[in-house]
């Protein structure tokens, strides 16, 4: 399924359309196949988990090497989200948040390198965030998760809140929890893609100078549109697990 896909995307295997239809602005359709950015997602994943193994494969008191960086930026990351969610929740909700930060970062990444070769012309990779599909499914685990927690630590009186003040608020409550993901994955989704389409526009109008800049920019962009999504599921998970919520 493609959700709202840019233009760029370049399919490897299939790529013919079985169903289309735009709803609200939205171009949806049923693609079969196999896509750049589909390539991309898995590379990186199976990257991270390549990396992964040979940090854990052998564990030292004194750590070297990679798994000495590895340690760091994981103990870095939780003490960061252990300071938003509490310390004893990072212990079982701060591999997960650690996860999206790193992956979401390495995923924005991608779109900065010109390795999408088409009918001889060379361009930038479509990073999977600049895809609506993918960050809609980033944003429902956080969902789900969000509620696991609330569940998790307030048992049945988590419940409670969607009746809070008074029960006629019911329904509007449903439906913040309902845009919640939305605007989660819209935000991800629509800077991304935004800032890929600038950067291909600019390029077309002059392609040495300006798009270099912004490229130069994306890495920050890129970092910060990570931090925001991560930052963000944090916050839903500790509103939701908090006894006062």
């Amino acid at each position: 399924m493609q959700i709202a896909s840019s233009d760029h995307t370049r399919y490897l295997v299939g790529g013919e359309p079985l169903w289309e239809k735009n709803v609200m602005g939205f171009d949806l359709s049923f693609t079969p196949g196999i896509t750049t950015w589909m390539v991309v997602f898995w590379v990186i994943m199976a990257g991270m988990i390549i990396a992964g193994i040979i940090a854990a494969r052998k564990k030292a008191m004194v750590p070297k090497g990679i798994q000495n960086f590895a340690e760091w930026c994981y103990g870095s990351l939780t003490n960061f989200f252990g300071g938003i969610i509490g310390e004893d929740k990072v212990k079982r909700f701060g591999p997960l948040l650690v996860t999206f930060f790193m992956f979401i970062l390495l995923c924005n990444y991608s779109g900065l390198f010109p390795l999408n070769l088409h009918n001889g012309e060379l361009s930038n990779l479509q990073a999977p965030t600049a895809v609506f599909s993918v960050t809609l499914g980033f944003a429902m685990i956080v969902f789900f998760v969000t509620h696991f927690a609330g569940a998790r630590y307030n048992g049945f009186g988590y419940l409670k809140h969607f009746i809070s003040p008074i029960a006629v608020m019911l329904p509007f409550l449903i439906i913040e929890e309902i845009v919640h993901p939305l605007t989660l994955s819209l935000r991800l989704y629509g800077n991304v893609f935004g800032e890929e389409t600038v950067v291909q526009q600019l390029t077309l109008l002059c392609p040495w100078v300006v798009p270099a800049i912004m490229e130069i920019l994306g890495v920050l962009f890129g970092l910060i549109q990570a931090l925001v999504f991560s930052l963000l599921a944090a916050i839903y998970i500790s509103t939701a697990s908090s006894k006062a919520h």
